[in-house]
């Protein structure tokens, strides 16, 4: 184990996780009492080290008492050594195993790394098994063995596990993340006010009629943001975020999916320098995801010359909006008004999604504009047109 003196070495090894997390694209959340979450949602781990939620207690415990580590691997059938000393025959091996793979060895006493394809079989298969034997997931083995090129000899063995070893390079770390498969979640954030609450309500409800747990946030709280996303079921995650806070505190989180600008969003965009603006999108709005907007936004024209990396949906209550024509000519997607019926343009053709005369007669034009950002959303989260009509005539049925 990792003594009292080498706090540092720890936090190192930390920094390196996120540090490579983040290149693969993988969020991280430091959580308290020094755990550090990786993913989000049902993709998401927890690690203490590189002990993760998925493994048992029992086993790490296990481990701290070398002499009972022993005892419980020969009570298993795996092969032990007997005396921790080593006797003038043989020497100490170190093996690093994650999952079921034997990813490093070392000869103890000579200090000098061993190619693992000069190493016997049996002997990387007694590493492996004797750290999934305590039910880890990461561990390394200390062998006793007077050589490595032949089957496991009598008398040859485990001395003792560590159960939570340092990762101290990259590509050992890139190759733990990658077991661990963890991974995001689809995140989907609607910059408004209160009275938007419902946009995200009904998003929910659709996620969960095609079969994806969803959860909404509306609380401006790091600490909920957090609670929401260390959630381990679920598979959508929806955030109402105070168009005035983004400006000033950011996101709180890594990368966007599908961002939804509303009309309050847009007062804050007048007000505020356009290069403010389009940085916190741009580095928000994850490459190949999408940002929806109304045609009637100020901001929009910058957005539609500048921008390379994600998708931009444009919805509209004008019938015959100019912006909306070449959105359509461009084969990009868009939402708008036709005839009495809400169209929803998928880059490919046209399809009438829902008829004014099918909600209800009270239809105000703000909660009309609503329900096109909700169609827009679900196009860009694939959502089948059946479900997405199901819910909102559920909802705004006459």
């Amino acid at each position: 184990m990792i003594s009292k003196g080498s706090l540092k070495v720890v936090e190192l090894e930390e920094e390196m996780i996120k540090a490579v997390a983040k290149k693969m694209g993988i969020p991280t959340i430091k959580l308290e009492n020094n755990l550090l979450q990786l993913g989000y949602g049902r993709y998401r781990r927890i690690l203490d080290g590189v002990i993760s939620d998925n493994v048992s207690h029992l086993g790490v415990n296990i481990s701290l008492d070398q002499d009972f580590t022993r005892s419980f691997l020969k009570g298993l059938g795996l092969k032990v050594h007997d005396k921790e000393d080593k006797s003038e025959e043989g020497d100490i091996y170190r093996f690093l195993v994650i999952g079921e793979r034997v990813l490093r060895a070392k000869n103890i006493t000579t200090r000098k790394s061993l190619s693992l394809d000069s190493v016997d079989k049996s002997y990387k298969d007694l590493a492996v098994k004797a750290v999934g034997s305590l039910g880890l997931e990461v561990g390394e083995v200390y062998l006793y063995s007077y050589t490595l090129d032949g089957p496991i000899r009598e008398g040859e063995g485990v001395i003792k596990l560590d159960s939570k070893p340092l990762l101290d390079n990259k590509g050992l770390i890139k190759k733990f993340i990658r077991f661990l498969s963890v991974d995001r979640i689809p995140i989907v954030t609607l910059a408004g006010g209160k009275d938007d609450i419902i946009i995200l309500e009904i998003l929910k409800k659709i996620c969960e009629e095609f079969g994806l747990q969803a959860g909404v946030n509306d609380s401006y709280e790091d600490k909920e943001r957090k609670g929401l996303l260390r959630n381990e079921n679920l598979e959508v995650a929806l955030f109402l975020e105070e168009a005035e806070g983004l400006l000033r505190e950011g996101f709180g989180y890594e990368g966007i999916d599908i961002g939804i600008v509303g009309p309050s969003f847009n007062k804050v965009l007048e007000d505020n320098q356009p290069s403010q603006v389009k940085g916190l999108l741009k580095d928000n709005i994850l490459d190949g995801g999408y940002l929806i907007l109304e045609s009637s936004d100020p901001y929009l024209f910058n957005l539609l010359k500048d921008n390379n990396d994600f998708n931009i949906i444009i919805s509209s209550l004008e019938e015959n909006d100019i912006i909306i024509r070449k959105q359509i000519s461009q084969n990009k997607a868009a939402v708008y008004l036709r005839d009495r019926n809400i169209i929803l343009f998928d880059e490919e053709e046209e399809l009438p999604i829902i008829s004014l005369d099918e909600l209800e007669g009270q239809l105000t034009e703000k909660l009309l504009r609503k329900i096109m950002l909700i169609i827009a959303v679900s196009f860009a989260h694939h959502i089948p047109i059946f479900i997405l009509r199901s819910v909102l005539l559920e909802f705004f049925r006459i």
